[in-house]
């Protein structure tokens, strides 16, 4: 995602182009404009329109395609500064994705050769010397059909293909015009399912597919959380239907309304139906709407999975602001240095609440810690997670970081990532309290923060497994804590959990109505730590394993009453006072103590800190990020 600027701009996704080759999609979200497709084998100056017939367009939307993204001239994909952008990049790559060209001859049969190493499951065709319609292959669709990309009609025998199955070399094609005109010149996009990564290789990042409707809901089991779903009714009943194009950047909040764009509409961004919920194993259709889920209907799909690299350092998954002044106007915080999953913004100087806002239930909404409210919905706390480099918030944020222009106020937030290894993000339904909720964790969560987010009078559950073999618990929004154990009855101690979580999934007990937000952390080496030590009342320092000092700490004591405090290094862990929050409280930062100091392999817990954080023989809990 980025703004229009309506100037160069130099687009840094990661993904190299210039050395690997691939293809760039783009598209205005909020203005009525083309989809745009770009690729390095045609080069920067012949543009393609997916909702169009015509041959390509030197608009000189593109510069270059560089080692770390592409950059963008002035205008066409920067302008004007109103609009707002998505594009998607495809790096070819062994059995994920292929670009091809060739010259046609006008014979049914002529043979195309291609690098995928893998039976292409899915194939796009554009004639590029003239005008003419988008021919598209999907493997569920058989040998001799296809589908128009241009266009919203049902499948039909429109296929490129010579009804000859493709092998992991080559792809036979039929004398179509749009596909093998003699003397024709054209270009293929290829899509396979077998590319995995992993230490296992044994993470696929590809599903192409199809779904029958059922005219309810309809769970799709993918094997992966997915960030890009490409979907398309394949039938005619109903009526006809667009190529739908949704992605987690832009918005698949789960209960909320999908951002949606088509693939043969040059129409800008829609936000009216919740299509598609995302699960940590694939996704659920969610409505009976004749676009996704028309009884007894196939629908065509690609879906791609979300990213699911273990970080090596702390600053790839936390990072923190502070001394922020507000504008009470709209804002794009960035810098933060990577898509944020998680936020929690504070007032420094005065008291506020401390909100929990996660890109998986959505932008707009928000938990508050210090109470037993339901999940509430604004536009003004985060208006927006489209950002590779931080978040767009509101015009006052609940007063929390955006709210009022004030020398005298001062705003803060704490930023997380998703990522394997460190922290993960489950909405969870438990209709069924004995099903498994799965997680993306890849191992088992040490510490688990749950809230169930549909009801007022409902408490958030901490749990963690660093004070016995079994699960501790207590609550968030209060000081009080449980004994030992997991959940037997639910009005017996303060936790939600059913049994051990594992590295895979986890279970609730005593809850009927979901759905819960549900928050995992778990130690990784040099990046995070979730512990536990026993107070001496005296300077206690704690080893986290890290190659500097802690940048992110929260403590509360489990084996009495103890609030949750929290120290960001954005407003200072230093050797003499430094700033702390309670969560569980709207106190405002307290800023005259010096309870912890920097250590260089973590934090230091000094001989001056309370009872509640280094009691003798007392019991804590932390987490604390590098």
């Amino acid at each position: 995602m980025y703004p229009g600027n309506n100037s160069t701009l130099t687009i840094t996704n990661g993904i190299d182009l210039a050395g690997e080759g691939g293809m760039v999609w783009s598209k205005s979200r909020n203005t009525n404009d083309n989809n745009r497709v770009y690729d390095t084998e045609r080069g920067t100056t012949n543009g393609l329109i997916t909702n169009a017939t015509n041959d390509p367009v030197a608009w000189g939307d593109f510069v270059s395609f560089n080692s770390d993204g592409y950059s963008l001239a002035s205008g066409g994909l920067t302008s004007p500064l109103a609009s707002n952008f998505v594009s998607w990049t495809f790096r070819k790559a062994e059995k994920f994705f292929d670009i091809q060209t060739w010259t046609g001859n006008g014979t049914a049969g002529k043979v195309i050769s291609h690098d995928l190493n893998s039976v292409p499951q899915m194939i796009m065709v554009k004639r590029t010397d003239s005008s003419g319609d988008w021919l598209v292959y999907h493997w569920r669709l058989g040998n001799d059909a296809g589908m128009v990309l241009n266009d919203a009609g049902s499948s039909g025998s429109y296929g490129p293909l010579n009804n000859t199955t493709p092998t992991s070399t080559q792809f036979v094609l039929n004398n179509n015009a749009n596909a093998n005109a003699n003397n024709g010149t054209y270009v293929a996009y290829l899509f396979a399912e077998e590319a995995a990564f992993g230490e296992d290789e044994d993470e696929y990042i590809c599903r192409v597919d199809r779904y029958n409707g059922n005219g309810s809901t309809k769970t799709v089991d993918l094997g992966f959380e997915p960030q890009f779903l490409f979907v398309k009714k394949a039938g005619s009943a109903g009526g006809a239907a667009d190529w739908i194009l949704v992605d987690s950047m832009r918005g698949l909040p789960v209960g909320g309304n999908d951002s949606f764009l088509a693939a043969n509409k040059s129409a800008a961004e829609t936000s009216t139906l919740n299509a598609f919920n995302l699960t940590a194993t694939g996704f659920t259709v969610a409505t009976s709407d004749y676009r996704v889920n028309t009884l007894n209907v196939a629908y065509i799909y690609m879906a791609i999975r979300r990213p699911m690299k273990t970080p090596t350092a702390g600053t790839e998954v936390y990072n923190n602001l502070a001394n922020r002044v507000g504008t009470s106007a709209a804002a794009t915080i960035s810098g933060v240095g990577f898509a944020v999953d998680l936020m929690i913004p504070f007032a420094e100087t005065t008291g506020s609440s401390k909100p929990f806002v996660d890109r998986l239930r959505g932008a707009t909404k928000y938990l508050l810690p210090p109470y037993t409210n339901a999940e509430q919905t604004s536009t003004n706390v985060v208006t927006s997670f489209a950002s590779m480099d931080g978040v767009i918030v509101g015009a006052d944020s609940l007063q929390v970081i955006n709210n009022y222009y004030s020398s005298s106020r001062r705003y803060a937030a704490s930023f997380f990532k998703r990522a394997t290894g460190f922290m993960d993000v489950v909405v969870a339904n438990a209709s069924n309290p004995a099903a498994a909720n799965s997680h993306n964790l890849g191992v088992v969560p040490e510490l688990i923060i749950i809230r169930r987010t549909a009801y007022t009078g409902n408490n958030w559950s901490v749990s963690t497994n660093h004070t016995s073999t079994t699960m501790t618990s207590k609550w968030l929004n209060s000081t009080s804590v449980s004994g030992q154990g997991l959940n037997t009855a639910y009005t017996a101690n303060y936790n939600l959990l059913g049994a051990q979580p594992t590295a895979t999934n986890f279970t609730m007990i005593n809850q009927s109505d979901g759905p819960f937000a549900c928050y995992l952390f778990a130690t990784l080496a040099g990046v995070s730590k979730v512990g536990s030590y026993t107070g001496t009342a005296a300077t206690l320092n704690i080893d986290c394993g890290f190659s500097a000092a802690a940048r992110f700490v929260l403590i509360t004591r489990v084996d009495a009453a103890g609030d949750f405090y929290m120290w960001d290094s954005a407003r200072g862990i230093v050797a003499g006072n430094s700033p702390y929050l309670i969560i569980n409280t709207t106190g405002a930062s307290v800023t005259n103590t010096d309870y912890i100091d920097p250590l260089s392999a973590g934090f230091t817990v000094t001989s001056s800190a309370p009872a509640a954080l280094n009691a003798s023989g007392g019991n804590y809990i932390f987490l604390a990020i590098a």
